[in-house]
């Protein structure tokens, strides 16, 4: 970095690599600090979460994809066991079949040519089926 100047004012010092000049006491009414920054230098220290981070705010982090251990096919397979709350009569293993078809993009669920791959697919659905025994679905009210 290049100081833009070459001398101080009275109330500035020059930084010990000599990078800029800074001001011991700023006056905190004319400071400013762009919210791309802060929300760097907290993601630096590994916090995500909280004011500067409306979005992920009850997103963990295995559901973030910027984390470094994201895995889309675990958030996919989370993202559809939240969805399917209501098989609607159908078994939840095709239930959930049908949301990652639908979402299956969101998450690289798809083969070379664009089309759902249904092997990740049918991963997903076997991880969040809840009735895993298979059997006949329940019957709403019966």
């Amino acid at each position: 970095m290049t100081v833009t100047g070459s001398t101080a004012d009275e109330d500035e010092s020059l930084a010990s690599d000599q990078s800029c000049f800074f001001k011991i006491f700023p006056d905190w009414a004319l400071t400013t600090v762009l919210v791309a920054d802060i929300r760097t230098w907290l993601s630096g220290r590994s916090i995500k979460t909280g004011f500067f981070f409306p979005e992920n705010a009850d997103q963990p982090d295995y559901l973030d994809p910027q984390h470094p251990r994201y895995a889309p096919k675990l958030a996919a397979t989370v993202r559809a066991w939240l969805a399917v709350e209501d098989p609607m009569g159908k078994h939840p293993k095709q239930a959930l079949m049908k949301w990652l078809r639908v979402h299956g993009a969101e998450y690289g669920l798809l083969d070379d040519e664009g089309k759902p791959n249904e092997q990740g697919i049918e991963e997903c659905a076997k991880v969040a089926n809840w009735q895993p025994g298979g059997g006949a679905a329940k019957t709403p009210g019966g």
